[in-house]
């Protein structure tokens, strides 16, 4: 690791490398939220522990369920599966998810492409429907 004073950012390429499609085991980390665009989202990230990507930072999140449907509500149940706990009474998903930091789960990463100003972009994104224990 280099300290601020040490790297030079005219060196460093600005095109991030992301994570490629595929299953990896990752390690929940702590600062869940509620989004600051969506209070009702909630926004989570996971570090890849193994394997050629490990340390990678993988973000994601759980849409508001008044939006998308109740679904997502048992797809949040099975990070409770994941990390062998249940969820306590009338815990909020951002305080269960912080309470299970560091628990280690399998999930599959895919790729989207999206438009951003006239141009193709793509994105990793972790599908939170297959969330299952390590």
């Amino acid at each position: 690791m280099s300290s601020w004073s040490e790297v030079d950012l005219s060196t460093v390429p600005s095109d991030i490398e992301i994570l490629p499609e595929g299953k990896y085991v990752f390690e929940l980390l702590p600062g869940a939220r509620f989004s600051k665009w969506d209070a009702n989202r909630v926004e989570a990230a996971a570090k890849v522990v193994a394997g050629e990507f490990e340390g990678k930072i993988q973000y994601y999140s759980y849409p508001d369920p008044a939006k998308v449907g109740d679904w997502v509500i048992g797809v949040l149940v099975r990070m409770a599966k994941a990390a062998s706990c249940e969820i306590e009474e009338n815990e909020s998903p951002v305080d269960f998810l912080n309470r299970v930091a560091g628990t280690k789960f399998k999930a599959t990463v895919y790729h989207r492409t999206y438009d951003k100003e006239g141009e193709g972009q793509t994105k990793a994104e972790l599908k939170i429907g297959s969330i299952m224990p390590v």
